[in-house]
């Protein structure tokens, strides 16, 4: 249930804090905290600070903390920490990230669980045929984006909403937010092309695939997905 009996407002009903006055004091907390969380995903001091400087420019999060969209923040930040996590082969905490987004954000845990799922299946797969790895992630992204149009209708139909802002999520429209973002989304591309040139982070990629299928596909709250790009 949303509104203020959400869990999350728990601790602010023992302190006896208005839940107003709250909501602004967690959203101010969660909107900082997956700021720096930027920091804690990449290795070394430049790439670290590159990663909250691109951050703090982003017109998502800006919209996103404007929009008071609490719960995605909340998702947003434990994402970064489960994939910096998975990154450094944490797994255990890596669980931990995934359990506790089911619970409180299952959009994200969608996201978060699919990527490693695509992840998963790259890895194993290069192990034996190393030469096959393009073939899956095309076989797991590109086949369902080229056929969209086959299949989407119906998805959108069984799992649409009467309400379509909300199917499609309350946030910046997909045309906005390129237009906007087109400084970072270069420095971003430069960045991903240098991932790709060294072979490094391939789960960063992947989560990148996911999101952009999810956002391009229109599935279920694909405009607050554009959050985690």
């Amino acid at each position: 249930a949303g509104g203020y009996s959400h869990p999350l407002f728990a601790l602010l009903r023992v302190f006896h804090v208005p839940p107003a006055a709250g909501l602004n004091v967690l959203m101010l907390l969660a909107a900082l905290s997956a700021g720096a969380a930027f920091y804690f995903v990449f290795d070394g001091a430049r790439r670290r600070v590159w990663a909250v400087v691109l951050a703090a420019l982003s017109i998502a999060q800006a919209e996103a903390y404007v929009s008071f969209l609490f719960k995605n923040e909340i998702g947003l930040l434990l994402l970064l920490l489960g994939i910096g996590s998975l990154l450094r082969r944490k797994y255990w905490r890596v669980a931990v990230v995934a359990v506790t987004l089911l619970l409180l954000h299952r959009t994200t845990f969608v996201i978060f669980t699919l990527s490693l799922f695509v992840y998963v299946a790259c890895i194993y797969v290069s192990k034996r045929r190393r030469k096959y790895v393009g073939w899956v992630l095309f076989a797991i992204i590109g086949i369902p984006l080229l056929s969209r149009s086959v299949w989407l209708p119906w998805a959108q139909a069984a799992l649409g909403s009467p309400n379509q802002a909300v199917y499609e999520g309350i946030f910046l429209y997909a045309q906005n937010f390129w237009l906007l973002s087109l400084p970072l989304l270069i420095l971003g591309a430069a960045g991903l092309r240098s991932m790709v040139m060294k072979k490094q982070n391939l789960f960063l990629i992947v989560y990148l695939a996911t999101c952009l299928v999810w956002v391009l596909c229109r599935l279920p709250f694909y405009n607050r997905v554009l959050l985690y790009l």
